[in-house]
Order: structure tokens, then sequence, then C-alpha cells
């Protein structure tokens, strides 16, 4: 005997759960669905600047990134909405703490078109640590700034950044060392522009992440006395564009490879750049100022082509003194090696030129 299959209404069994009776109250429940989740997916945008009174004993703990203050809507930030800063400043909460909870936006995202985010520290005793995330965070033409009052601050920005249009990066404040780290990739072909504005004893910004998605340019200055540091600690960790590095700014490969993937590096003023690790880039040209300096480090590196001012420098392996020795200008330092790579083009002339050398020894030899 074989086993008839029970017919199943697929119309009925929707009815009977959604507590309606026809096709047309179906369709009506269901677009209502859709409308309350686009209702709830809304993009919310700035409104008013939460940013802090300046001064060590500054407080914003009403007005900060995850309460009603800034936003349009006047409700605190909420999961499955967008959130925009378009024009004003918006800080994150104010801590004085020296070891301070990590703080997550609490939106669904965060997009800065114009004005600032700004990782607000009131602190002004000993170290200060303090971690932040902002999940699908996008700079688009704003500025996200490290900002401390006293004391020595190590700030963290742990999510991905996408950079989709012309940004900023900055360090301002503090009497002392102020550092910002980033541990999420980049991504994005929008340029960042990195900038130092304060003076205190240490400013660095460091990237620590590989960034293979990111194909934006870099400039970067600093306003201070002395040269501060913009390191690449992780391998490929400023993604592919090129970099010109201006005033008070020593740009450091930490690590192996750290600046290998960018196209190219221009040092102007009184920038600086540090080979801190070796720094294998057989195909990317460096050029600086005579006004500038190389650090050689310790170890044997290698780029594909190095000007002096207007001297090109010749294909052949150099120390920091045989640099200096050339008489083109800039400064060198280090124990270290840098090898200079000739151009793919001077490489295939070389070639020709022996290949026609071989032709006319071997007419010479028949005749």
């Amino acid at each position: 005997m074989r086993n008839n299959p029970i017919p199943i209404d697929l119309a009925a069994t929707a009815r009977r759960r959604l507590g309606v009776s026809t096709p047309m109250a179906i369709l009506a429940v269901a677009l209502a669905t859709a409308a309350g989740r686009l209702a709830r997916a809304a993009e919310v945008t700035s409104s008013a600047s939460s940013a802090s009174p300046a001064g060590a004993n500054a407080t914003n703990d009403t007005v900060h990134w995850n309460t009603a203050f800034p936003w349009s809507d006047g409700a605190a930030p909420a999961a499955g909405n967008t959130y925009v800063i378009d024009g004003e400043t918006v800080d994150t909460r104010s801590v004085s703490s020296t070891a301070a909870a990590p703080q997550a936006f609490a939106g669904d995202g965060l997009r800065v078109t114009a004005g600032k985010l700004r990782l607000w520290r009131n602190h002004n005793s000993s170290t200060s640590t303090q971690v932040f995330t902002a999940a699908n965070f996008v700079l688009a033409g704003g500025t996200l700034e490290s900002t401390a009052v006293t004391g020595t601050n190590q700030t963290t920005f742990a999510s991905p950044v996408a950079v989709t249009a012309a940004s900023t990066i900055g360090l301002a404040g503090g009497s002392f060392t102020n550092n910002l780290t980033f541990t999420g990739s980049l991504s994005g072909s929008g340029d960042l522009a990195l900038t130092m504005t304060n003076s205190g004893t240490g400013r660095q910004i460091t990237f620590a992440a590989a960034s293979p998605g990111y194909a934006g340019n870099w400039t970067m200055a600093s306003a201070a006395t002395a040269n501060k540091v913009v390191s690449a600690a992780a391998a490929g960790a400023m993604g592919a564009g090129a970099a010109t590095v201006g005033n008070r700014i020593n740009l450091t490969n930490s690590v192996a490879g750290g600046l290998g993937t960018l196209a190219s590096i221009t040092l102007t003023g009184t920038g600086g750049l540090v080979l801190a690790a070796p720094l294998s880039a057989a195909s990317m040209p460096v050029a600086m100022a005579t006004t500038t300096t190389v650090d050689l480090g310790a170890g044997a590196s290698a780029v594909g082509g190095l000007t002096i001012g207007t001297s090109a420098v010749a294909a052949g392996s150099y120390t920091a003194a045989d640099l200096a020795a050339l008489g083109y200008g800039g400064t060198f330092a280090g124990a270290g090696t840098l090898t200079i790579v000739p151009e793919p083009a001077s490489v295939g002339v070389g070639l020709v030129g022996l290949l026609l050398a071989g032709t006319r020894r071997r007419a010479v030899r028949r005749s």
C-alpha cells in the first residue's frame, strides 16, 4: 500500500500564524513589518556640539556620544540606527580614571562627514589608558581626534576605519605623553591628514593592523617643537598610497614591512624617516628635501630609488656616512645600510647594452 502525502495549505498556515484571514491581509502585515524595520534603521544626524569645556575638571557626563544631547532625534543612540556627525564636535564620555572601562558607541554605525569625533580624556595624574570602539565607523570628510587635558594618556581606537573622503586624524592637548593607537584596519581611498598640534614630551600615532584595503594618500605634520612619531606597527599598516611627511614628524617603520606597501615616501620641511626595523621596498622611491633626516637603524634596508633635493643617488649600497659624503644635503644616522635598487628601465637599458656589446664582439671575431 502506498502512503499518500498529507496536503499542506501553506496560505492557510500563514493566515493562522499571523491571525489574519485573507491574502491581502497577509500582504498588509508583511508591508507593515518591513516599514517597521526601515523605521528602526534610521540615520540620525548631530544637532548640537557636546564638546567639553577646557580645564582639568571639565566633565561631559550628560552630553557625550552615548546620550541624547548631541543627536537630532532627541534620543540616546540605539542599535539599528546609523549616526552622522555633520559639523559639530561630539565627545566621548570624559573619564579621569587611570584604567577606564572600554567605551563602545551604542549605535550600529557612526560616520563623520564634517566636524569632529573627539576621544576626550579628562585626566591629570599618572598614565591613563582607554579603549574606544564604534561599529561601522566611517571618516567621510571629518576629523577623529584624541584630546587630553594633562597627564599621560594611552588611547586606543579598536574598530576598523573606512575612509571614503579626505579626512583628518589628530592629537591635541595634554602636557605629557598623548598616544593614539589604531588596532583595526583601514579601508577606502580617501586621503588622510595626520596632525599633532600639541607640544608635550611625547606624541605618537600608531597603526597596528594590516590595511590591504586602503589606497588613500597621507600627509602628516606637527606644530610641536620636537619631532613626533607616526608608526607603522604591522606589515602593510598604511596601505598602498603615497606618504608626504612634513614638519616635525618622524615616519617610523616599526616592524618589517610596516611601510613596505606604500607607493612612495616624500620627506619635506623637517620631516624624517626612521627605519627602526629594516625596510624592504625595492619598488618604492624615496624623495627627501635637503632639510630632512633618514635614520637607517641597525639593519639592511632597500628602496626603489633615492632623491636628495634635486640629486638622484646612484644604485648601490650605502651607509649613513656614505650618503652624507655625497654632499647632496640631508642628515643621515644609524648603523644600518640602505641599498638603492636601480629602476627597471635602467636595468633594461643595461641589458640591451650588454647584448649589443656581445653582438659586436662576435661580429669582430667572425671578420
